[in-house]
This record gives C-alpha cells, structure tokens and sequence, in this order.
C-alpha cells in the first residue's frame, strides 16, 4: 500500500475574500475546502454542439473531484477561503520514484 504523500502531489491555498485563482490541474484532481466557501469552475466541455463549464459551490468541508484535466477557475465567495488540491503524481514522477526504489544501495566508506 502506498500512502498519499506518494501518490499525489498536494497543494495548500489561500485565497482572500473575492480573489480568484486560474491554474491547470491533472485529470483525478481532487479539491477540498478547508476554510470558507469557494465557486469551482471546471476545464470547459462540449456538450451537444455548445461549450459548457461546469461549477460548483462548495463550503467548508466539501470536495469535488476534477475528471478533466486541464485550466480551472477557484473564486473565493463572502470571505477568505482556504483549500487543498490533491493532484495524482504524473506518469514520470511514479516511474522515476520506481527506478529509485528499485536501485540497490551503495556502501560507503567500505
């Protein structure tokens, strides 16, 4: 079993009351409000011939997951806000910490 430290890359941020923050984010995302309440604005999707963006209100407590990849939109609502975004650790990351694991250990001052 590997622990989430391994596994996902996790970002804390801190918004101030209206201010709104535009980052991308890999598909499996996860965001959790830890303070405040936030307006998610997801990577924008067609849908019948028009483009979508889909949202989401989300308080103290509540998460989403992202199922697209790609640039998002996080605007703190009535006052600061703090979330965390738990993102999945690329396809390299995982198999650089594999190689690494898989190395024999060294000896020094044998």
């Amino acid at each position: 079993m590997t622990s989430a430290s391994t596994t996902h890359q996790i970002r804390p941020m801190r918004l101030r009351a209206g201010q709104a923050l535009h980052f991308t984010v890999r598909p499996g995302t996860a965001l959790q409000v830890l303070a405040g309440s936030v307006r998610v604005c997801e990577p924008s999707r067609w849908l019948a011939e028009r483009v979508i963006t889909p949202g989401a209100t989300l308080r103290e407590g509540e998460a989403v997951a992202i199922e697209d990849g790609g640039w998002i939109e996080v605007l703190a609502q009535g006052g600061e806000a703090q979330i965390l975004a738990l993102e999945p650790a690329s396809a390299w990351t995982l198999l650089w910490r594999w190689l690494l694991a898989r190395q024999p250990l060294v000896r020094q001052g044998a």
